[in-house]
């Protein structure tokens, strides 16, 4: 399972919003008026450990996580998805160890230094 895989369970497949993942997956039309870009797994553990949208702003200020684009087109779009997200129990479990697994590979790449692409 690729991270766009995680992000279009949560998100649904018809985002307007493309999000392009640290694995090279991406979800979204490529002539969305916004690009999320998760550059790194630390976005992951930010917003797993982190409530609201907090998460997401710490990432943001820590350069791993950008947007291109329209960023307030992007923020209102998500909000609104993540409200309306219901997985049953059995699918966060299978999101949740998707992106262990994601981050934990991706884990050595990150450490050496690398930086969410602009």
């Amino acid at each position: 399972m690729e991270l766009a895989d995680v992000f279009e369970e949560i998100f649904g497949a018809d985002v307007p919003v493309r999000i392009e993942c640290f694995d090279g997956s991406a979800i979204g039309p490529r002539q969305a008026p916004a690009t999320v870009v998760i550059g790194s797994p630390r976005v992951l553990q930010r917003v797993a450990t982190s409530p609201g949208e907090l998460g997401f702003a710490r990432a943001y200020v820590a350069g791993e996580l950008d947007v291109r684009g329209d960023i307030l087109f992007a923020l209102a779009e998500l909000r609104e998805r993540v409200e309306q997200v219901r997985l049953t129990p059995g699918q966060w479990i299978t999101v949740l160890r998707a992106v262990g697994r994601l981050a934990s590979a991706a884990a050595p790449a990150a450490a050496g230094g690398g930086s969410a692409p602009r």
